[in-house]
């Protein structure tokens, strides 16, 4: 919808009732009133006692008696007006253009300009809240992009990858089931990029990463949600040292700030009250059935965690080079029926699987955490459609 008027008013209550009025009194013709609600004049509809009008009108008039009298007046002067037009969250276009000689009719104490167009570019008829979110949602953005500068100028390169799969390796939560009813296969929404990343890395993709949506099929909180955004990074040849400093450099990325990090074991770290200004990066895990990771000779995991306020916001593993002991993570996780992409990865790792760190970084997470924020004042949908928090 485009509207071409000298003067637009925004609201049908008592006091855009009466602008408009004194507006045509001057000699402005060319006026609209917009009002959100269906029916013209505002909050004085619900004023049920008098007391109205006795200055205006010189007499007592109720709420919505007063409010008749302006409407009257617009109608008797045939102003134009839309009602149960604009909402909260409702994005507009306004063209305006300086009224130098203040169109000859009338003469403001300040310099003047003439609506010319008014376009209504998106209705909400719902409020999704997102205005109360912009700076937030701006900021999530400008990280992202700061991450991709950054890891381009260290010579990573960018892919897409499926969010489809044949099998549910990978990860020990559980994952969204679907059905390609074409072929009648079942199908799995992807819970982390790992198998596809591993495939780029055993084929001359030295340096790759992605930003993209993983689906897990665990409970909804503050903190965590089933669909989450991630940054993926694998490197071939990275050592952990290596990693740990890429790590930290992408997270003062998003904190735009320098950070105080502490390097403790996870022995270590169990035993403290950690502390909420800290970066902890979390050495020397005990080889467990939880991580997909080479294994010391120490019998230690070769792993590091970096958590902030008790939550983990890097992950980052060297990625197993052995079929035998993948196999067994899975068997020892309970998955073995679930073998899904290890024809995959056996192949993989038969074709000379080079030694790989997997980085696995939340932004959101950390940008929520840093800024005591929830992840639903960055991104509003999921929680919007799977329940508030």
């Amino acid at each position: 919808m485009i509207i071409e008027k000298d003067v637009v008013i925004i609201g049908g209550g008592p006091a855009g009732l009466a602008a408009a009025v004194k507006l045509k009194e001057c000699g402005i013709e060319d006026i609209v009133i917009i009002e959100r609600e269906k029916k013209l004049g505002g909050i004085l509809r619900q004023c049920i006692h008098d007391g109205f009008g006795l200055t205006r009108f010189g007499e007592t008039l109720s709420g919505p008696e007063y409010a008749q009298r302006f409407i009257d007046e617009v109608i008797k002067n045939n102003i134009e007006y839309f009602l149960n037009n604009l909402n909260a969250g409702d994005i507009v276009e306004c063209l305006v253009t300086k009224d130098r000689n203040n169109n000859g009719k009338y003469k403001p104490k300040y310099d003047s300009f003439l609506l010319r167009s008014l376009k209504i570019i998106s209705k909400n008829k719902k409020n999704y809240k997102l205005t109360l979110n912009k700076t937030n949602i701006i900021k999530y953005s400008d990280v992202k992009y700061e991450i991709r500068k950054y890891l381009h100028k260290l010579g990573y390169l960018e892919v897409t990858l499926p969010i489809l799969t044949n099998g549910e390796v990978s990860s020990k939560s559980e994952s969204f089931c679907t059905l390609y009813s074409k072929k009648n296969i079942k199908l799995y929404l992807r819970k982390t990029m790992d198998i596809f990343l591993r495939m780029y890395s055993c084929s001359d993709f030295n340096k790759i990463y992605c930003i993209g949506n993983c689906y897990r099929n665990e409970y909804l909180t503050s903190k965590y949600k089933p669909e989450f955004e991630m940054l993926s990074i694998f490197s071939n040849y990275l050592s952990k040292n290596n990693a740990i400093k890429l790590a930290i450099k992408i997270i003062k990325i998003i904190t735009s700030k320098d950070i105080e990090c502490s390097f403790i074991d996870e022995k270590s770290y169990n035993e403290i009250t950690p502390s909420d200004n800290t970066f902890y990066v979390i050495n020397n895990y005990a080889n467990s059935t939880n991580s997909y990771c080479d294994v010391l000779e120490n019998d230690k995991t070769d792993e590091f965690k970096v958590k902030y306020k008790g939550v983990t916001i890097v992950h980052g593993v060297s990625e197993i080079c052995n079929y035998d002991e993948y196999v067994k993570k899975i068997e020892l996780q309970g998955k073995k029926d679930d073998y899904g992409e290890l024809q995959i990865i056996e192949n993989l790792i038969d074709s000379g699987a080079p030694q790989c760190y997997n980085l696995g970084i939340s932004i959101v997470r950390l940008l929520s955490l840093y800024n005591n924020l929830k992840i639903k004042d960055y991104d509003i949908f999921s929680f919007d459609r799977l329940g508030e928090i």
